[in-house]
């Protein structure tokens, strides 16, 4: 099996190009906040396990809601589109030893706060896959929406900054 999980907007394309192939859909458990949405207007036979995962439900509640939606257990890729430290733990108890998880990137304090975790996916010959790593236009995408540079710190300034109020406070660029 293949868990998918995210935000309902970063799932539905993917979703939607497996669409035609019930053959893989059956093979696919998608775990988000708004399963009611998903799925709700379409008369299809070919759908993915729904899983409700409210992040407000305790833990293990959430592990269980996936474990029976399968009788032959057995998760082998993870792809997280929206990953946090919880999420991650998550997949982890959830994922075969040697199981493959996919996130967009990975938090840098992740590393310091849950070191073991991190590393648990490769221990038994798993991995962990970063797509800014991989891919190029993920890691360019990540890199705009995470960096805010110094000026826009100091003042509060949200959004692009003009080259004048950049060398207001550091001097002029390049001396």
């Amino acid at each position: 099996m293949v868990l998918l999980c995210g935000r309902l907007g970063e799932l539905e394309p993917c979703l939607a190009s497996l669409s035609n192939q019930p053959e893989v859909l059956e093979h696919i458990i998608v775990a988000t906040s708004n399963i009611t949405r998903l799925y709700s207007d379409k008369a299809t036979s070919s759908k993915p396990h729904m899983v409700e995962w409210d992040e407000s439900v305790y833990e293990e509640y959430l592990i269980e809601r996936v474990k029976t939606r399968n009788d032959q257990f057995s998760i082998s890729l993870a792809i997280d589109f929206s990953p946090t430290l919880r999420r991650i733990e998550r997949i982890r108890k959830l994922l075969e030893k040697e199981g493959v998880l996919i996130i967009t990137a990975e938090n840098p304090g992740w590393r310091m706060a849950k070191p073991e975790l991190i590393s648990s996916f490769s221990a038994n010959g798993g991995s962990l896959i970063k797509l800014t790593e991989c891919l190029v236009s993920a890691a360019n995408s990540e890199r705009r929406r995470n960096m805010l540079r110094p000026v826009e710190r100091r003042n509060g300034i949200l959004g692009s900054v003009s080259c004048p109020e950049d060398t207001r406070f550091g001097g002029m660029k390049g001396r």
